[in-house]
């Protein structure tokens, strides 16, 4: 297909796992997100999905990204969202809906992109993703309202 894909993650089990799943010609490395092994400018593409709510240097492990992407390159991001219906049904109970996580609101993940580029952001659901549904926001404040599915997916476009 014309596309080089590598994959990092700091656990050595979840590597095993990609690895035993993956197409011919993937490469796989045990890393740390904060400290990506990579030249600058090596991806078109990078990307990081549920994993942003459970990095504790999420600000380091962004800038990590866009360092490894190319000018114009694309950084998608999907992650937990922490003003969906069943998480505010959580926190208003007093519960913290993952013990070891800490999950963005559309805020707080458009603030940490925007630095990088220009932020498109959808909220919903994988069901609804599927079927072409939702929203693409492109202007937060706007629109921010959109944003209550249960997913955050953000693309930047990376500024030259």
């Amino acid at each position: 297909m014309g596309y080089r894909v590598v994959g990092a993650d700091l656990s050595e089990r979840m590597i095993a796992l990609a690895k035993a799943s993956a197409l011919a010609g993937c490469v796989f490395y045990v890393a740390d997100a904060c400290s990506l092994p990579f030249a600058d400018a090596s991806f078109d593409v990078t990307t990081v999905m549920s994993a942003l709510e459970f990095i504790a240097c999420v600000e380091t492990e962004v800038g990590e990204m866009a360092r490894c992407t190319k000018a114009g390159g694309r950084i998608l991001v999907g992650t937990i969202n922490r003003f969906s219906t069943l998480t505010r049904k959580r926190l208003a109970r007093g519960q913290e809906p993952y013990v070891s996580g800490r999950l963005l609101s559309p805020h707080e993940l458009w603030a940490l992109l925007a630095p990088i580029g220009t932020v498109r952001m959808l909220a919903n659901s994988p069901r609804d993703a599927a079927a072409g549904g939702g929203n693409i926001v492109r202007r937060l404040e706007a629109r921010s309202g959109m944003l209550s599915g249960p997913l955050l997916l953000a693309e930047v476009r990376k500024r030259a």
